[in-house]
């Protein structure tokens, strides 16, 4: 009689051991799952505020002439950064200000054009 209690005893803790172990695998799958979630979100913030830059730049040229007669000059120069429509430089963004940043203390949203 003792020997049968002793061979369902065993019996019970192995299958909880395999329950726990279960329930920590599915455990672990979804929080897995959220932080890839999680960081692909953020990546592609990071991608849309990368595409909204507009690297468009000027400058005029300088002439400086010293004492002596001796010149130095640059030539000016310009770039116009083109809207990549495909990228969705078109796309304007929404951004949700928390309360308290800004005077006035209350929560906002603003749009962001985008595109030069």
């Amino acid at each position: 009689m003792m020997k049968n209690r002793k061979k369902k005893g065993g019996f019970i803790i192995s299958a909880e051991l395999i329950m726990i172990a279960t329930i920590l695998v599915i455990g672990l799958l979804i929080g897995m799952v959220t932080l890839r979630n999680q960081v692909l979100a953020e990546l592609k913030d990071l991608a849309e505020a990368f595409g909204t830059l507009d690297q468009s730049y000027a400058f005029t040229g300088t002439l400086q002439v010293t004492a002596d007669g001796e010149t130095a000059q640059t030539s000016g120069s310009e770039f116009e950064d083109a809207v990549d429509s495909i990228n969705g430089d078109l796309i304007p963004h929404t951004v949700l200000i928390p309360p308290g940043d800004y005077p006035g203390g209350e929560a906002e949203t603003i749009d962001i054009p985008t595109g030069p």
